[in-house]
């Protein structure tokens, strides 16, 4: 003998469904506004840098993103350390992002000076995005006592002007989405 649920059960059934969900939803959210948390989820590999960086030599990382063709957003991933450690002036929370063209396009003429090593404390991360398909990735630091980029293809870059890299990451703004995909 079966079970048998008829129309109203169902449908009650389904209320409270959605009542929990609506809850679990809300009760997250909440969450995430007192905390300033963005969960972030990468969905693609970085694709290869496409230049390898001499030691000392200075260039533009982004010189080959033309920003004015395509929907560009920048991501910045920050790990729970580094959060804190920014300078005053940064948006709070973890994630930042950009998609003003004039903000990339700042963030493009920056120009960095290649190191003789490798830092491997970068946990945050920087990534460029175009029409939804990461473009660019690479670890960044953003701290109040050091800036710069680390790649596995260029290795550790710093900012030429101290302090560049900071004045254009200062002014992403906070994701205001519990979590954003990259």
């Amino acid at each position: 003998m079966t079970n048998v649920v008829l129309p109203h059960n169902q449908e009650k059934m389904n209320r409270r469904r959605w009542h929990k969900l609506s809850c679990l939803v809300a009760a997250s959210y909440g969450i995430w506004l007192l905390t300033g948390f963005t969960l972030p989820i990468s969905l693609q590999e970085t694709p290869d840098y496409s230049y390898k960086w001499s030691s000392g030599e200075t260039r533009h990382p982004l010189e080959q993103f033309d920003f004015s063709q395509g929907n560009w957003r920048a991501v910045i991933v920050l790990s729970i350390n580094e959060r804190s450690d920014k300078p005053f002036g940064y948006a709070y929370g973890n994630v930042l992002c950009t998609s003003d063209v004039a903000v990339l396009n700042q963030l493009r003429e920056v120009r960095f000076i290649a190191g003789e090593s490798d830092v491997s404390t970068v946990t945050s991360g920087l990534y460029l995005l175009k029409d939804g398909k990461r473009m660019f990735g690479t670890g960044i630091v953003l701290e109040e006592v050091s800036e710069g980029m680390q790649s596995r293809d260029f290795g550790w870059i710093a900012p030429v002007d101290v302090g560049a890299l900071h004045k254009v990451c200062g002014q992403f703004s906070r994701s205001w989405l519990p979590v954003v995909f990259y």
